[in-house]
């Protein structure tokens, strides 16, 4: 029986940032946005465009993030961190 070659979802931590940033650049439509932007104060998101932006991480990895989790996010940083931990390296 001859196994199937599966590719695994890859991604060092600096595509991860960019990624993110480039999610809720569009998502925001905020062009100044960085890894230190804190979400609420920095960025001005409310409570939609926080849980959009958190839908749309979740499509483009592939991932779950839980309420329990996202509601700690106060920074891009944090985010980025989450899904460092969640997805392979």
């Amino acid at each position: 029986m001859q196994k199937h070659n599966q590719k695994t979802f890859t991604m060092n931590k600096s595509q991860i940032e960019q990624q993110v940033i480039d999610i809720l650049k569009k998502k925001l439509f905020i062009d100044d946005i960085t890894i230190e932007s804190n979400l609420h104060s920095g960025l001005g998101a409310d409570s939609l465009d926080f849980m959009e932006s958190i839908m749309e991480f979740e499509n483009h990895f592939k991932i779950t993030i839980p309420e329990t989790e996202s509601i700690k996010f106060e920074t891009v940083a944090d985010i980025c961190n989450y899904i460092e931990t969640v997805i392979p390296a």
